[in-house]
């Protein structure tokens, strides 16, 4: 995992778990106490074009944590700057060079990182406990079909991790590159039976939670393929503090990437302390 420090100037935002005037002068609009999290694939790290305005549209969705698969290290500096004058300057990345890895970007600084199961690649996997929230936040990319064995092992990792953590809070969230058929779309994925096997322990599929009866698709291939393959799966602690989750389909439709955001509300049950963390500090 790198923490490379950047020095920008910062420009802070709203007290986290209270709703505020963001940095662009718009307002949050949530009430409650809670923890916004936003999970998105940006399709091999942007580029010249979409960068920037992939930076400008995650933050329009006033997220508290970002997770992006496919972040890029080798052309992601723009992001992490745009991030951290936000005051999401506490960063973390899975992948040094010019391959998809993971950024994680947060207001407060992880207690612990979560690392990954044996078998399971550094650059797919990115995730951390974060005390001041009493929550841990584990953001995937699933590998796709073409390399099944590879596949069917990350999941295999992520069911034990799933198993081993206890009575905590844990949001899984990310690409899962796994639907179920029919309701999430019409074509077969690998891996779909480790689903239910991840609902037997009582992790619960944060939108069809709310949105049983839903058909929405978070990717679109460029055949016209297209599945709910984007997710967010909560624990059972974790599951009783879901007080809303969205598709943000807008970043697809202009064409900043081929997957749909996943957005998730989660309530706090610590405040936070209030205390500002400083620019540089990832």
């Amino acid at each position: 995992m790198s923490q490379t420090p950047i020095t920008r100037k910062y420009r802070p935002r709203p007290s986290l778990c209270k709703g505020g005037v963001a940095n662009d002068g718009l307002v949050h609009q949530g009430t409650d106490e809670h923890v916004r999290v936003v999970a998105w694939n940006i399709r091999q790290g942007g580029g010249a074009v979409r960068t920037p305005q992939i930076g400008l549209h995650a933050l329009s969705l006033r997220p508290h944590l970002v997770i992006l698969q496919e972040f890029r290290a080798s052309r992601g500096a723009m992001l992490r700057a745009q991030f951290a004058d936000a005051g999401l300057t506490h960063q973390h990345t899975s992948e040094t060079g010019d391959s998809n890895g993971m950024l994680l970007a947060s207001e407060r600084g992880p207690s612990f990182l979560i690392p990954p199961p044996p078998g399971v690649p550094a650059r797919r996997w990115l995730g951390a406990w974060f005390e001041e929230w009493d929550v841990g936040v584990l953001g995937v990319h699933v590998p796709d079909d073409t390399r099944p064995g590879d596949k069917s092992l990350f999941l295999h990792g992520l069911l034990g991790v799933a198993r081993g953590w206890g009575s905590r809070p844990l949001l899984v969230a990310g690409d899962l590159n796994t639907a179920r058929r029919g309701p999430d779309g019409p074509g077969r994925y690998g891996g779909e039976e480790l689903l239910g096997v991840l609902w037997s322990l009582g992790y619960r599929d944060c939108w069809r939670q709310f949105n049983p009866e839903s058909r929405e698709s978070t990717w679109r291939g460029h055949d016209g393929s297209e599945g709910r393959i984007d997710a967010a799966w909560a624990s059972p602690a974790a599951a009783t503090r879901v007080r809303g989750v969205s598709h943000d389909h807008a970043g697809r439709e202009l064409g900043l990437s081929d997957h749909s955001a996943v957005v998730v509300d989660l309530t706090c049950s610590r405040p936070a302390k209030g205390v500002p963390a400083r620019a540089g500090l990832f």
